[in-house]
């Protein structure tokens, strides 16, 4: 039995290009009011924040923290979100042991193309791995490494079946000592002859083991599979309204606010009638979303879309001469 040319698509293994879904039209959301009106926090709470903080990451004492002169500022920044839901399908090569199933031989009937391959819903922003065998892709032919004998060389023993005894080092004797004396005698362990049975549980001294590509049934079955792939691609960006802020976006990102628009759709297009900042914020980052999941070959299953308004206060602070803030 000799292996056929693969059908086509599954010629070699690569990525499967999905259907492209068109944006729905803009949903334009009347929302001006986005004015700044965060409640910067207490002097106390801000002085305690910056005693923590060197209780945990400093060396010099609180004493200079304890009595500074703090004073507060609150600010706002937007945080938006998305998070698409995609799947991946990768057409991939496999090779079992044939113990004489039943099989959909390749040239029997149509084998499918990644795409039209028929499987079960995911939840929707559930990662997800699954490996789908491919209709009528397979043939079965003689194993490769055995050649049909289903035994190969045991790589315990190299075959001989014996190895080293582990006592007398191969030597087949042994020296002992007592009251002063050296006597060399055999070794009881190899019965003289310096070899021990191979302890590989197949091989046990035959110097031939069970051929794991076939797994001893002589034949092997290749066909082709689809890997299936569900991952969350996260993508955001901050407007920020803080004036020469040095807070990394990814801290305001991840911080909890007031939430200013949630939605979820199959492709959510940008919401616009926000200010003009934020609203070629969010044409940005769903092109480059967007962009994302074409380059990744992906199908969008779900977005989701978050925008919030993450409060931030900036403590100044002020110690003698010296004068700093933080976040």
């Amino acid at each position: 039995m000799q292996e056929m040319e693969p059908p086509p698509g599954y010629g070699q293994q690569g990525i499967a290009y999905p259907p492209i879904l068109p944006k729905p039209p803009q949903e334009v959301i009347r929302y001006t009011d986005l004015s700044n009106n965060a409640k910067a926090v207490s002097e106390d709470v801000a002085r305690d924040a910056l005693i923590r903080y060197i209780d945990t990451t400093c060396c010099w004492g609180t004493g200079p923290a304890k009595k500074a002169n703090i004073q507060t500022e609150a600010w706002s920044s937007i945080a938006c979100i998305i998070e698409s839901f995609v799947e991946y399908r990768v057409p991939m090569w496999n090779q079992v042991p044939h113990k004489g199933e039943y099989f959909t031989p390749l040239g029997g009937g149509y084998a499918p193309q990644p795409w039209e391959i028929i499987a079960q819903p995911i939840p929707f922003f559930s990662p997800t791995v699954e490996d789908i065998e491919v209709p009528y892709t397979s043939t079965v032919f003689t194993c490769p490494e055995c050649h049909g004998h289903r035994r190969v060389k045991c790589n315990n023993c190299g075959g001989d079946g014996k190895l080293r005894c582990n006592i007398c080092g191969g030597d087949g004797h042994i020296t002992t000592h007592h009251d002063g004396k050296s006597e060399r005698r055999s070794c009881g362990h190899c019965g003289g002859d310096g070899r021990i049975r191979c302890n590989h549980k197949d091989c046990n001294g035959t110097g031939k083991i069970t051929c794991p590509t076939c797994d001893g049934f002589a034949n092997v079955r290749k066909y082709a599979f689809v890997r299936r792939t569900h991952e969350i691609l996260k993508h955001s960006t901050v407007v920020d309204s803080i004036p020469d802020s040095e807070l990394s976006p990814d801290l305001i990102t991840a911080a909890g606010g007031l939430e200013i628009l949630k939605a979820q759709a199959v492709n959510i297009a940008p919401p616009q009638g926000f200010s003009p900042d934020l609203d070629h914020a969010l044409v940005q980052l769903d092109i480059i979303a967007s962009n994302d999941i074409l380059s990744k070959n992906a199908y969008l299953h779900q977005e989701r879309l978050e925008i919030k308004s993450v409060p931030v206060s900036k403590a100044t602070a002020k110690v003698d001469d010296t004068t700093f803030h933080y976040w």
